[in-house]
């Protein structure tokens, strides 16, 4: 079996060693690091702006995902009466919904921003009712929601 000049880092991102041979191994981690990072941050927007123009997807990181796939990624979809199923063949080509989950859980747990909007679910993942509250926008105890 002949060995492959190509290193492949997704599906997008495919490069030729023999162009590259004047480059370390260190040089060849960075720049697939660099791509990587720049991947993730791209899949940090996209689950960012789900989070705020789809509230319902702070509850559940299936339809997170789903509406990511949905928002982003329709061109590989395909709908079968009127149901919504992505081919086997694009399912390496969406974000699989383990990293969705991880980043979600790190921007809601982590940096307690955009909670869970059902208390039942937000207190599961650790928040405290008086900061959910507060990041919700309603007063420490229930009541009127505090405009800001």
């Amino acid at each position: 079996m002949e060995k492959s000049n190509r290193l492949e880092l997704s599906n997008s991102d495919v490069f030729d060693l023999r162009y590259i041979d004047s480059i370390d191994a260190l040089g060849i981690y960075k720049i697939i690091t660099k791509i990587k990072m720049k991947n993730r941050e791209n899949l940090y927007k996209k689950i960012i702006h789900c989070l705020i123009k789809y509230p319902e997807t702070r509850n559940s990181d299936l339809e997170l995902t789903r509406k990511i796939w949905e928002e982003y990624y329709g061109h590989y979809l395909d709908w079968i009466n009127d149901t919504t199923v992505i081919p086997l063949k694009n399912l390496n080509l969406v974000p699989r919904g383990d990293n969705i989950k991880r980043i979600r859980a790190m921007i809601q747990n982590d940096y307690h921003k955009f909670p869970p909007t059902n208390w039942k679910i937000a207190k599961k993942r650790g928040w405290e009712e008086i900061e959910w509250r507060k990041e919700l926008g309603y007063g420490a105890f229930g009541g009127e929601r505090i405009l800001s």
